[in-house]
């Protein structure tokens, strides 16, 4: 009797306290993290995972490292600790249905004792924040941002609209919340109005706070705008017409026309394109902008209509020039019958970017997010030459 009475005396004392942690819901598609403990360490220094009452995984501890049955466990799916005390695990259950429960069960032996601990766990849907836009930014019309989030938690909460354009932040707008959904109007939309408008908003989901947000771009639906146009008589043969231009509306493309023609040989023409900055103001703020200069360089004063022509996916923008009939003519017609000599530069004056005749091409497609260059060239002007009779 007295050695039973041991027995029976040493499987108590030895008979441990188990817990077991972890969230008490598990998001649709998902994997929970599980973390059983016990007050003092179990005689085979094992824990057993169950789902549904059903074996799930056996996490072992030895001297060469923690198991899961047969294989070792990688540090993100399975661990346990030196001392055979607590042992992580990281379940996923296959059932996707939203609102379904299923157990879990903890269950570590001390001697002839199991001792175990449970917990429900309930499969919900990840708060989901939306955002949609009404309407086109065309000028005098309006478009409604809404922010909305999906029906999962039952706390809501939404930031200031933010509106930014090329990184920089213009404004933030205060919403019409009602419900689950902030709303935004625009009226009259104007240039001022495109850019970048970021939603974000935060949801409780059973203590948790889960913050989110969305990005969508608005267009000004309007043609490539013209900044500057300006006309360059380099000699009595040679002019240069050229266009600074820009556009908020995505990619555009360029091209020269004489009269209804194309430019496409180069023999007597140079087409260039450069890249420069524009200072735009949005809502009291200056951002800058990426613009454009288009060059066109007549090698014989060739008369007719030249036009520059710019295309997005908004419109076209037409800017024409012309050289009249007598243009040649016009630079000798009131100077006396004798010879005319013009003065040569001085030495160290450097070449003009446009003396330049290595040929370009003749038509440029312009794309947005290429990277500002920066060149300069000079104008000429005729009244300043030095005429020697």
């Amino acid at each position: 009797m007295p050695c039973n009475y041991y027995d029976v005396i040493t499987d108590i004392v030895n008979a441990g306290l188990v817990k077991l942690y972890g969230e008490n819901y598990v998001i649709r598609g998902g994997s929970i993290g599980l973390n059983c403990t016990a007050d003092i360490t179990p005689i085979d220094h094992s824990a057993h995972f169950l789902l549904e009452n059903e074996s799930y995984a056996s996490l072992r501890h030895t001297k060469t490292g923690c198991y899961n049955g047969h294989n070792l466990c990688s540090s993100n799916m399975c661990s346990c600790s030196e001392d055979s005390k607590s042992f992580f695990f990281r379940m996923k259950h296959e059932e996707q249905t939203i609102g379904h429960t299923f157990q879990v069960t903890c269950l570590i032996k001390f001697g002839a004792e199991k001792i175990r601990d449970n917990k429900i766990i309930r499969i919900v849907d990840l708060p989901i924040l939306s955002m949609e836009i009404e309407g086109n930014c065309t000028g005098s019309s309006q478009f409604v941002i809404s922010c909305k989030y999906s029906a999962s938690s039952e706390t809501y909460g939404f930031n200031p609209l933010e509106h930014s354009f090329n990184g920089m932040v213009i404004r933030k707008l205060y919403g019409d919340v009602q419900g689950n959904m902030s709303t935004f109007r625009i009226h009259n939309c104007s240039k001022e109005d495109s850019g970048t408008y970021i939603c974000s908003g935060w949801s409780n989901l059973f203590g948790r706070t889960i913050k989110a947000n969305k990005t969508s771009n608005i267009e000004y639906e309007e043609p490539p705008l013209i900044d500057k146009k300006s006309t360059l008589k380099l000699s009595t043969t040679i002019t240069m017409f050229s266009v600074k231009f820009y556009t908020i509306s995505g990619t555009m493309s360029s091209y020269w026309c004489k009269d209804k023609e194309q430019i496409k040989n180069l023999t007597n023409f140079i087409v260039a394109i450069e890249e420069f900055t524009i200072d735009l103001i949005f809502y009291e703020k200056e951002t800058t902008h990426p613009g454009y200069i288009s060059n066109l360089t007549i090698k014989d004063n060739t008369p007719g209509q030249y036009t520059l022509v710019l295309q997005n996916m908004y419109g076209e923008t037409r800017v024409p020039f012309y050289i009249p009939h007598d243009a040649s003519a016009s630079f000798t017609r009131n100077l006396p019958r004798r010879a005319i000599y013009y003065a040569a530069p001085p030495v160290n004056n450097q070449a003009h970017t446009y003396s330049i005749t290595d040929p370009h091409y003749a038509e440029a497609e312009v794309n947005e997010n290429i990277g500002t260059v920066h060149n300069q060239y000079e104008e000429i002007n005729d009244n300043d030459k030095d005429v020697h009779i």
